[in-house]
C-alpha cells in the first residue's frame, strides 16, 4: 500500500456501507479493436474510425526528430549596464564630432 494512500485512510477509512475501489474486475471478454495502438478493448465496446474517409500519403511521411539547439546549449551572456552603454554612446559622439571637425575644418 502507497504511504500516501495509507495516509488517506488513517485520516478518513471507509465508513460502514462504503466501498473502497479494490475490488474491480477485468472485463468478461475482449475483442482486437483493429486499431494497432489501441489493442484489445472490451467487447461490448465499438471503435469508431474519426473519419472513414480519411488518407495520409506514406512518401510524405518523414521519419526523424528536431532538436532544439538554443533550448538545450545557448548560454546567454549578460547585459552591459546602464553606465556601461553610457560611456560607449559618450565615446562614439566624441570620436564623430572629432572626424566632423576634421572634414569641416580641413
Amino acid at each position: 500500500m502507497s504511504s500516501t494512500r495509507a495516509k488517506l485512510l488513517e485520516k478518513s477509512p471507509p465508513q460502514e456501507g462504503q466501498r473502497m475501489i479494490t475490488n474491480l474486475k477485468p472485463y468478461p471478454a475482449y475483442k482486437d479493436s483493429c486499431v494497432e495502438w489501441l489493442g484489445h478493448v472490451p467487447e461490448h465496446l465499438e471503435v469508431l474510425p474519426y473519419a472513414p474517409d480519411a488518407w495520409y500519403d506514406p512518401a510524405g511521411v518523414k521519419v526523424g526528430y528536431e532538436i532544439n539547439f538554443n533550448r538545450y546549449f545557448y548560454k546567454p551572456k549578460a547585459l552591459r549596464t546602464l553606465e556601461e552603454i553610457r560611456a560607449d554612446l559618450l565615446a562614439v559622439e566624441r570620436e564623430a564630432e572629432g572626424l566632423l571637425a576634421e572634414i569641416l575644418g580641413g
